[in-house]
C-alpha cells in the first residue's frame, strides 16, 4: 500500500497517541508499505481551522497518488472541510485513527459542544475508523451518527526496558516503607495532577507517603507552573519530587521503585501508561471516563475514579498504604493483566488488515 499519514507536529512527541502512531507506521513499513508523512504545523485550534481554506493542503494530501489517506483524528480541525474538498478531487479512502475525542476531554460545556460539532463534521468526510479501544469506537459512532467501517486495535505492551521479574516484585512487596506513588504523563490539565496533589495532602493526615511526578510541562506551561506552586510545600518536606520527562532505563527504574501508578485524567482514550506500570507490578488508579476500563479492572488490578474526585482517590490510596496484603494482591493481578495483553505486532497486524480492506474499496 501507499499511505499518506497526517499528523500534527513532531511524530516523536512524548504522549500515548504519538507512541501508537509510531508503532503503527513502523509496522506498516516493515510489511513493505510506503508511508508518506504529512506533518501539519502545531498551533491553536482556531488557527488550525484556517487550514481548511488552504489551496496547498488538499494537493499535498494527494501527492504520489496514495491508496489510502490515514489521519490522526487529533488533526480534525484542519480537515473538517479539506476532506470534502479532496473527495471532489478523486481522493482514495480516508481512514481516521482515533485515540479519543477532543469533545470528551474536561472542557467547559460551550467549548465541548463546539468541539463535538466540528468532530461531527469531520466524521462526515471520512470513510472508515481505526480506534484504539471499543469505548473510543462507540463514542465515534455516537457523535457521528454513522456506522462507518471500523476496526479496533489496542495499543500493545510498550516497555522502556524488560518487565520486572516476579522475584524482584515479591522482594519489593515485602519492604516496609511509606507508600511510593508515581505519576507519569505530561503536566497538562487533562491529566488532573492538581487533583492528585490534593489527594496527597489529604492522605498525609492519615499516613506517610511519597509522590514522584514524571513528565514535562512544555505543552501547557501555565498549568505546569500552577502544579508546582501547589506542590512546593510538599517538595520542601521531601514528600513530592519532579523528575522531568524520562525514557528508557531511567523510567523503568522509577516504575520498579514505586508501589502504585496514579494518573487520574479527566479522560483517557486508552492509557498506555497504565499498561506500562502493570509490567512492573503497579496497580493503576485511573480515569473512570474513557477507555482505561479496558485495562483497569476496578478493585482487582487497580481502581477507577471519576474526574476531580479527590476524596475517593484519597480513600483508595489510604487502603493500599494500610493494607500491604491488598497492595500485594493488586500488584500481582496487575502483572498478570500485562502478560495477557496482546503485543504491538499482534495489534498492528489487525490494524493493517483493516487498512488493506479499506484501500481496496
Amino acid at each position: 500500500m501507499k499511505i499518506t499519514f497526517v499528523i500534527y507536529g513532531d511524530l516523536n512527541t512524548l504522549s500515548g497517541g504519538y507512541v501508537y502512531d509510531r508503532y503503527l507506521l513502523r509496522h506498516l513499513k516493515k510489511c513493505g508499505d510506503q508511508i508518506r508523512v504529512v506533518s501539519l504545523w502545531d498551533g491553536s485550534y482556531l488557527r488550525h481551522m484556517a487550514d481548511n481554506f488552504s489551496r496547498e493542503l488538499p494537493q499535498n494530501l494527494l501527492v504520489g497518488n496514495p491508496d489510502l489517506i490515514l489521519q490522526d483524528e487529533i488533526c480534525h480541525p484542519s480537515l473538517v472541510l479539506a476532506n470534502h474538498r479532496i473527495k471532489q478531487m478523486g481522493a482514495p479512502p480516508v481512514v481516521s485513527l482515533v485515540h479519543h475525542l477532543l469533545a470528551d476531554e474536561g472542557h467547559p460545556l460551550l467549548t465541548r459542544n463546539f468541539y463535538k460539532t466540528n468532530e461531527l463534521l469531520y466524521f462526515s468526510g471520512i470513510d472508515g475508523v481505526l480506534a484504539n479501544t471499543h469505548v473510543t469506537l462507540n463514542r465515534v459512532r455516537e457523535v457521528s451518527h454513522r456506522q462507518l467501517p471500523a476496526a479496533v486495535a489496542w495499543p500493545g505492551s510498550t516497555l522502556p526496558s524488560p518487565p520486572l521479574s516476579r522475584t524482584v516484585l515479591n522482594d519489593r512487596l515485602n519492604e516496609q516503607r511509606p507508600l511510593q506513588i508515581l505519576f507519569v504523563g505530561n503536566l497538562v490539565e487533562r491529566k488532573m495532577v492538581t487533583v492528585l496533589l490534593t489527594s496527597i495532602i489529604k492522605l498525609l493526615r492519615h499516613t506517610d507517603a511519597r509522590l514522584k511526578i514524571v513528565g514535562g510541562g512544555k505543552l501547557e506551561p501555565k498549568y505546569a507552573r500552577r502544579v508546582k506552586r501547589i506542590a512546593k510545600p510538599l517538595i520542601d518536606k521531601g514528600i513530592v519530587s519532579f523528575t522531568g520527562p524520562k525514557r528508557g532505563k531511567e523510567l523503568a527504574e522509577l516504575y520498579s521503585e514505586s508501589d502504585v501508578l496514579v494518573v487520574p485524567s479527566s479522560y483517557e482514550g486508552f492509557g498506555i501508561v497504565y499498561l506500562e506500570g502493570m509490567a512492573y507490578g503497579l496497580p493503576a488508579i485511573g480515569s473512570a471516563a474513557g477507555g482505561a476500563r479496558e485495562i483497569i479492572e476496578d478493585g482487582v488490578n487497580g481502581y477507577l475514579v471519576h474526574p476531580s474526585d479527590s476524596n475517593t482517590l484519597t480513600q483508595y490510596l489510604l487502603q493500599l498504604a494500610r493494607d500491604r496484603g491488598l497492595l500485594a494482591r493488586m500488584s500481582r493481578a496487575a502483572r498478570d493483566r500485562f502478560e495477557r495483553h496482546p503485543s504491538w505486532t499482534q495489534s498492528m497486524d489487525n490494524a493493517r488488515e483493516f487498512l488493506l480492506r479499506m484501500a481496496k474499496k
